[in-house]
């Protein structure tokens, strides 16, 4: 009788128990930004990127999780991925330094 006890009282403790987990789609865990940066050969920008996480090599070029992206003049577009976008980047000049989270990535996670 006593395990039987035992038993639903620990059933009941699993189905009443829950967890904590991070808003949608946005890690609680700190992550590295980076700044890509491609250019022509006459180091004109071609684009800029801010990626979320480790920026790794990939073939000829990188693939990362995009969550900015600034197109080249006369008409520079920003465009913004609140959630993330895997990108493949190839170009004759990219250049990848480390860079601060985004301040509008900051308001939306509520800091």
């Amino acid at each position: 009788m006593k395990f039987l006890r035992l038993a639903i009282l620990a059933l009941v403790a699993i189905a009443i128990g829950g967890c904590v987990t991070a808003p949608l789609g946005r890690s609680s865990i700190r992550q590295p930004y980076y700044k890509v940066r491609v250019t022509d050969p006459q180091s004109y920008l071609v684009s800029e990127w801010i990626a979320e996480g480790q920026v790794p090599r990939h073939r000829d070029g990188y693939r990362f999780k995009a969550v900015e992206r600034v197109s080249a003049p006369p008409f520079s577009i920003r465009s913004k991925y609140p959630q993330g976008r895997t990108v493949y980047v190839v170009g004759p000049h990219i250049v990848v330094q480390p860079t601060g989270k985004p301040y509008w990535l900051y308001e939306l996670d509520g800091f």
